[in-house]
Parts: structure tokens; C-alpha cells; sequence
């Protein structure tokens, strides 16, 4: 530990230097740790590199242990200036509290964790230890979030001094919300409650893409009227103030649609100058932090606030309120797109959306199968495209095609560029090919949603239905050109993409490229995508049940879908095509054996078997072999159909069932019904019941009866 005290005092040494004026007019990035992607990045480098994690001072892991046994074990996050530490009266306290409590850095932290604590819709739940004997022996809160990240956002700020007590309902769509917040006066800890108003909150989706709080409370020693946003961290930074200026006039695209004068129609007034300016400086920063996080395999947002004046809150939630009454969605759309403007930011926060167990083996070994893995994702392009590295869905020796909506300097595309592009990669992939071998396991597409958007993937029906007959053709092309190119990748990855352009991609793939597609998902906004696969699995998880509700088939972790696909999958399909082609087999060959009786009996009527036995023959004679079989046969034991993955593939190639396997069970009926009825008939030939079929039947059916089952 002498070490690794050396080493928070070494790192603690280093904040000091930069301890000035400046350090606090400027960005900072807190958090020590490493990620999934940043290890699996270090072992593919020649030579390999193992990373260690930071080792957690013993207070400081004690401290955290106790803070969050009862919200989660562990809080996987540290730095020697935020996280708890003794001091020197053996108090745990946050070093920055105390070392800087008066200048602006101090200040604009507990501004953030502050944020973090009231914009979220967690609803904290009073609960009670008790003992054997009933009685309570410990009082705590369990947090119930709708989200989890907002889940862990609340459980940031709560390790950090700001933690949410209490939730109660109020008239009007308010909410009541108590903080317990720990303070350092005159050396010492200071617990204290604050008491805020959540006047309206505006709910996070995937078309929004950030949620917003209009909150009331004590600010700054002030009382204030404030609006609190966080969300995706494009679109939170491009409604900060800094982002533009007065009379701007932005693009009419998009949804929810932007503003046509940020001066006239946004509710909160336009932050000073000055203040303007040092943001615009922070926004740099921000972004440059946010592409940092990205390439670590982290997924950004961004948090901001605004003051409101009262007068203007209150003309908002009354239109807001009367918009939410009538259902009328655009409306509610253009106000809450008018409040959600000339932001402050307040930082960039990244989470660790962690890969379940065992994710890269299963699509690996599904890989080996013959399946093609396209990942549709709402994470940035850099964070997807590492996390396909972490999950073998990329290869380090894959040759990337990325295709993004804006070029280097910043110059959007438009559809004619993106064809270019199509086309460039085209010929480059064709070149491949043709000069040096290339084989398709080595190129894979990154794609952007703004990129799709340009192909009118994701449009809505409303959009759609305005388009012209030429355009819709045109459109039409252009996705089928894209689609077919991404269909020669061993992979493909769409970065950013709403839910209605996770649907649209899976009902292309099936339209165009004729493939069985599965759509697998946990979220709420993977159920376009699983509803238009041909099979939807979900996956039941923290993001709720939404998924799991709209699949055919639900499983509890990912690496689970090799057992269903390799498994399951393959002995299902051996015994269903085995099981229909038995059925006609047996069927025909018992009818045939009627036909040639009636070529002997002058097509008279004349029965060939007694009623009771054709009753029986697929009740109780041939039911047992084909239900037993159809049940129970396992060609291979699971562990061997798991590890050699390309066994999967007698079912992509059809052999158990197709037009050959079918005529041949066709044609083995028919030499069953031959062999049953004239050996029979040839045995009776010399006596004279054979015309009327009394004495012939109960050869001719012991004949029929075995030949059916010697197949099983």
C-alpha cells in the first residue's frame, strides 16, 4: 500500500501545481480507472500491454463500501480529489470541499453534482433492516430508476456529498425534492437538507435524445428558477449559448425542428457576454473530453443548466400544461424546444456501459456459424466502433469503410456525396478483391445515422407520405445500393441511429438481401428492431421488460443466444424437417397401398383396410415414433454443437429439408406401399379371398406397419 499511497500523493502533488487561477477558468478531467475497451485496446498492441487499475486508498474503499452497500456493492469510480477521504481529525470528507471550497473549480463541481441530483425522474424508496426478532436495526433508501444510467448519474452524486433523500408528489405535476448534502465549515462536516420544486420535467426519448427539469431552490445562497438538461452530448452542447449567436439561422431540418430566431423565442434570457465567451471555451473542451471518452469505450452526455425568470417559467408550464392536456404533441414539442436553449455547461459525464459475459466468444463462435452480426447502436461512432473491437464483432486486421455525415472540416454531406462515397468504397472494395485476395472477413462498414437519414432510412410515415413517386424510386435505389455493399461486410455497425431506423435497417436486409433475419435487443428502443425480424429475442436486463414483452423468444444474458442459435437452434431444425418429411412418408405410403388394392378390386369401394385400423394407424400405430423423435433427438451433444459452430450449418444450407431430401422421402413411400402390398398380394395370389381384401388385409397391414417405423 506504501506504494500506492506514493501514488495518490504523487497524483495529489500534480492537481496542487495546477492548483491556480487558471487551473479553475479552465476544464478538468476526474476519474482514474480502466475501462473494458482501453484493456482489450492494450492486449491487441505488439507487444501486448496489461493494464492496472488504480488501487483504492483503504478509507476511501471503506467509506464507499458502507455509502453504497444498499444501492449497488461497489462504486467503481476514482479520484484523489473527488472521492472521500480521511483528513486530518480522521473526518471523510471530499478534498476538494476542503481545499478549495472558495474558488471557482470547487464551485462549478458541486454545481455538477448538484445537477446530476435533481435531473432524473429516481424515485427514492424508504426502507428498513430488521433483525430476527422484527425489529429495525438499520433505516436506508433504495433507489428506483426508471433508466440505468440515471441510476447511476444519482448514485455519482450521492458518493460525492449530494444524495437524493426523498421524492414526494405535488398539485400541478410537481414534485417535492429533498437533498442531504455534505458541506466542510471551519473544519468540520456539515450534513444539511435542501428543499427543491420540480415544477415540470420534460422526459427523455429516443427523438429527443435528453431530458430537462424546470427546478426551484436555494442556487448560490439565492433563490432561483432553473433549468437543468442533460443528455446526448451533440445535441446538449448545440443548445448551449455559446454554440451560436443572435440571429443564427439554423438549418429547418430535424425533429424536433429548430428555432428560426434564438433571440426572440427562447424563454430564458441570453447569459452575459462575458459569460458567453469563458463557455465557448468550455464547449471545446467538452467536446474534446467527450471524443477522449469515446475512443475508451464510454458513452458521453452532456449536462447543462440555465436560470429562468419566474415570469417566463410560468408562461411556459402554463402553455406546456395545456399542450400535455390536449394532446397536442407538436406543440409541446416547439415549447419544450424554446426552453431548452441558451445553456450553460456544466461538464461531460461518461458511463461505462459494461459488455455482458462472454459476449465476443458467442459472436465469435455465431461468426464461425455463418451468421452475419450487424450492431445497431445509439453510442457515437468511436465508441461503437471500439466496443466492436471489444466484442470480436472487428478485427484489428479489418479494413474499415466508415461512412460519417461530415468531412473533416466539418462540411455536412449531402445524399449525392454519400452516393460518391458508396461508390468509392465500392471500387476500393472491388480492388481488393481482385489485386490481392482479399477475402470479405476483412472489411466491415461504419455507418452514421445522419448517414442513413440521407437515404431515407428512418423517415417518418408523415415524411414518407410526402415524398413524390420519382423521389420514393430514387430513394428505393439508393438504400438498395447501400444495403446490398453492406451485405458483402463480415460486419456492419450504425452508429447513433434512432429506434425507427433500427426497424427500417432490419426490414431492408430482409427486403433486399433475402436473409432470415433475428433481431435481438434490451431496451425499449430495440423493439422496432425486434418486431421486424423474422425471430425477435430479448434480452431481460436493467433497461426493463419492453424488449423481453415484444420477442418470441426471451433469455437472461446475451451469451445465451449461442445455446439457442447453435443448440437448440440446429436439434430443432433436424427434428421438425425430419418430422414433416416422416409425416408424409407414413401418410403416403399408407394411402398408395388403398390405390393399388383398387387397381386389383376395379376401383369398386372395396375397403383395403377395416375402419378401425385406418382410425388407429395415426392415433395410437405411428403417433409415438414421431412424437418421440420430434421431442427428444440430439444428432450432438450440446457441448460439441457449441464448440464447433459450422456444424450450424446444415440448417442455412437446407439439408435436412429441400426439393431432393422431399422426393426421396416421396420415393421411399412409394417403395414401401410396392413392397407392402404386392409381396402381400403375391403370398395370396393362388386364393380366391384376395378380391374381396378379408384375408389379404391383415398381411398387407402387418407389412405396413413395419416398414413406417424402421425410418425412426
Amino acid at each position: 500500500f506504501e506504494k500506492d499511497q506514493a501514488d495518490v500523493d504523487h497524483a495529489k502533488s500534480e492537481w496542487e501545481k495546477e492548483n491556480n487561477e487558471d487551473f479553475y477558468d479552465s476544464s478538468h478531467e476526474f476519474g482514474k480507472g480502466v475501462t473494458e475497451i482501453e484493456d482489450v485496446k492494450a492486449r491487441m498492441r505488439d507487444p501486448p500491454q496489461i493494464l492496472e487499475p488504480p488501487i483504492v486508498p483503504p478509507d476511501t474503499f471503506k467509506y464507499q463500501h458502507e455509502k453504497n452497500k444498499h444501492v449497488g456493492t461497489t462504486f467503481e469510480f476514482y479520484d484523489p480529489y473527488l472521492n472521500a477521504t480521511s483528513d486530518d481529525g480522521g473526518q471523510m470528507i471530499m478534498p476538494f470541499f476542503k481545499e478549495a471550497r472558495n474558488l471557482n473549480k470547487a464551485k462549478a463541481i458541486k454545481d455538477y453534482f448538484l445537477a446530476l441530483a435533481l435531473c432524473n425522474t429516481v424515485v427514492p424508496e424508504d426502507k428498513n433492516k430488521k433483525d430476527e426478532n422484527g425489529r429495525v436495526i438499520e433505516r436506508f433508501v433504495k433507489y428506483n430508476a426508471a433508466s440505468p444510467d440515471d441510476g447511476a448519474l444519482v448514485k455519482a452524486a450521492m458518493n460525492m456529498g449530494y444524495t437524493l433523500k426523498s421524492r414526494h408528489a405535488e398539485a400541478n405535476d410537481e414534485d417535492r425534492v429533498v437533498l442531504e448534502i455534505i458541506d466542510y465549515v471551519d473544519g468540520q462536516v456539515v450534513h444539511h437538507e435542501e428543499e427543491f420544486i420540480i415544477h415540470g420535467t420534460l422526459d427523455a426519448d429516443s427523438v429527443r435524445k435528453r431530458m430537462s427539469v424546470v427546478v426551484s431552490g436555494v442556487f448560490d445562497g439565492e433563490h432561483k428558477f432553473m433549468v437543468i438538461t442533460k443528455g446526448a452530448d451533440n445535441i446538449v452542447m448545440d443548445r448551449c449559448a455559446a454554440s451560436y449567436t443572435v440571429g443564427d439561422q439554423p438549418s429547418q431540418e430535424g425533429n424536433p425542428p429548430h428555432l428560426r430566431n434564438f433571440g426572440d423565442d427562447i424563454f430564458p434570457a441570453r447569459p452575459a457576454d462575458d459569460l458567453v465567451s469563458k463557455d465557448a471555451k468550455y464547449l471545446e473542451d467538452c467536446a474534446h473530453s467527450s471524443q477522449k471518452f469515446a475512443e475508451q469505450g464510454l458513452r458521453c452526455m452532456c449536462v447543462a443548466q440555465v436560470e429562468i425568470s419566474e415570469d417566463r417559467m410560468k408562461e411556459f408550464l402554463q402553455g406546456w400544461q395545456d399542450a400535455k392536456k390536449e394532446n397536442q404533441e407538436s406543440v409541446q414539442a416547439e415549447l419544450e424546444n424554446r426552453l431548452e436553449y441558451n445553456l450553460r455547461p456544466l461538464g461531460i459525464t461518461a458511463i461505462e456501459d459494461k459488455l455482458q459475459k462472454n459476449v465476443g466468444r458467442c459472436l465469435k463462435r455465431l461468426g464461425k456459424s455463418g451468421i452475419r452480426t450487424w450492431v445497431l447502436t445509439g453510442d457515437k461512432v468511436d465508441t461503437a466502433i471500439n466496443i466492436g473491437y471489444a466484442c470480436n464483432l472487428l478485427n484489428e486486421k479489418d479494413h474499415l469503410f466508415i461512412m460519417l455525415t461530415k468531412d473533416e472540416q466539418g462540411q455536412e454531406y449531402d445524399v449525392k456525396n454519400l452516393i460518391q462515397k458508396l461508390e468509392q468504397f465500392e471500387e476500393e472494395f472491388s480492388n481488393k478483391l481482385t489485386q490481392d485476395g482479399t477475402e470479405l472477413d476483412t472489411c466491415s462498414l461504419v455507418i452514421e445515422g445522419e448517414a442513413l437519414s440521407k437515404f431515407g432510412i428512418g423517415a417518418s410515415e408523415k415524411l414518407a407520405q410526402s415524398w413524390s413517386d420519382q423521389q420514393r424510386d430514387t430513394y428505393y435505389e439508393q438504400q438498395s445500393k447501400l444495403i446490398r455493399f453492406a451485405g458483402q461486410m463480415s460486419g456492419v455497425v450504425c452508429c447513433r441511429v434512432s429506434p425507427k431506423q433500427k426497424g427500417d435497417m432490419t426490414k431492408l436486409v430482409k427486403e433486399h438481401l433475402k436473409m432470415v433475419c433475428l433481431g435481438i435487443g434490451d431496451g425499449a428502443n430495440d423493439v422496432e428492431m425486434i418486431l421486424q425480424g423474422d425471430v425477435g429475442v430479448g434480452v431481460q436486463g436493467v433497461e426493463g421488460s419492453q424488449a423481453v414483452n415484444n420477442s418470441d423468444f426471451a433469455i437472461t444474458e446475451f451469451q445465451h443466444l449461442e445455446n439457442l442459435l447453435l443448440v437448440h437452434g440446429r436439434w430443432t431444425y433436424g427434428r421438425i424437417a425430419i418430422s414433416v418429411c416422416y409425416f408424409f412418408y407414413k401418410n403416403i405410403a399408407f394411402t398408395m397401398c388403398v390405390f393399388w388394392f383398387a387397381c386389383f378390386s376395379a376401383f369398386s369401394g372395396q375397403l383395403f383396410f377395416e375402419a378401425w385400423s385406418a382410425a388407429s394407424y395415426n392415433v395410437f400405430f405411428t403417433a409415438l415414433p414421431v412424437l418421440v423423435y420430434g421431442l427428444t433427438n440430439q444428432d450432438l451433444d450440446q457441448e460439441i454443437a457449441r464448440k464447433c459452430p459450422a456444424l450450424y450449418g446444415v440448417g442455412q444450407r437446407s439439408e435436412y429439408f429441400n426439393y431432393g431430401v422431399f422426393i426421396w422421402w416421396i420415393s421411399e413411400a412409394l417403395y414401401a406401399s410396392i413392397i407392402m402390398f404386392f409381396f402381400g398380394y403375391a403370398a395370396l395370389a393362388s386364393q380366391n379371398s384376395v378380391a374381396d381384401g378379408r384375408s389379404y388385409t391383415p398381411v398387407s397391414y402387418t407389412h405396413l406397419t413395419l416398414p413406417t417405423k424402421r425410418i425412426v
